[in-house]
């Protein structure tokens, strides 16, 4: 059914997306049964998806939330585009890419430890997006009261007063951006150090604490 609605849907969908061909052939679809969503891959005649669907779960949010993250971070080039919903399916583009390359961290490695050239364009384009999309109000991981993290016993003298300290500077902040909160690996896709975008924003938030992602 999803996929005689797609076919049906595609001269719609494919205005929307400059990306996309007008004719992509015969489609195939992937379907992984995931907790927050049925998502479905849809592939044309090459080798790497053209679309993503998302069928919501009932009682789970991720699939609502990411349509409001990728509307949000619509013209900033880090994020797949909303092409809007195919019955009850949310579409996006999909984004070409290999994984980040994060090598093991090791104790005797630990202290030398750099940016690699991929993580540094990460970083870059996550402060372009915080910049851009930056709003006057209290991150939504702020607004819990932080000293609560003070009352735990186990706490050493030392923790304890960097802890105070982290929490002092937590309550100044009051500026909040669009965040995609689940910046693992998997989810940060490049062609070799260049960035190609961030997928899965289904923890996404506008309300985001700045630096969150990096």
């Amino acid at each position: 059914d999803l996929k005689r609605a797609v076919t049906s849907a595609w001269p719609r969908l494919a205005e929307r997306s400059p990306a996309l061909p007008d004719d992509p052939g015969p489609l195939a679809l992937l379907a992984l049964d995931r907790r927050s969503a049925l998502t479905v891959f849809v592939f044309g005649e090459a080798p790497v998806p053209l679309l993503v669907a998302k069928l919501p779960r009932a009682g789970h949010d991720g699939v609502e939330r990411e349509v409001a993250a990728l509307r949000a971070a619509s013209g900033t080039g880090i994020a797949p585009a909303f092409l809007g919903c195919v019955d009850q399916v949310r579409v996006q583009e999909a984004i070409a890419g290999t994984r980040l390359a994060v090598d093991p961290v090791r104790l005797s490695t630990a202290r030398a430890l750099r940016w690699s050239p991929q993580a540094a364009s990460l970083a870059a384009r996550l402060e372009a997006v915080a910049a851009a999309t930056a709003t006057p109000a209290v991150p939504i991981r702020f607004r819990s009261p932080p000293e609560l993290a003070l009352d735990t016993p186990a706490l050493g003298a030392r923790t304890r007063r960097l802890l105070a300290a982290a929490v002092r500077d937590v309550a100044v902040v009051e500026r909040a951006c669009l965040a995609h909160g689940d910046t693992a690996p998997a989810n940060c896709l490049f062609h070799g150090d260049r960035l190609s975008g961030l997928v899965d924003w289904e923890r996404g938030t506008t309300a985001g604490a700045p630096g969150f992602d990096v």
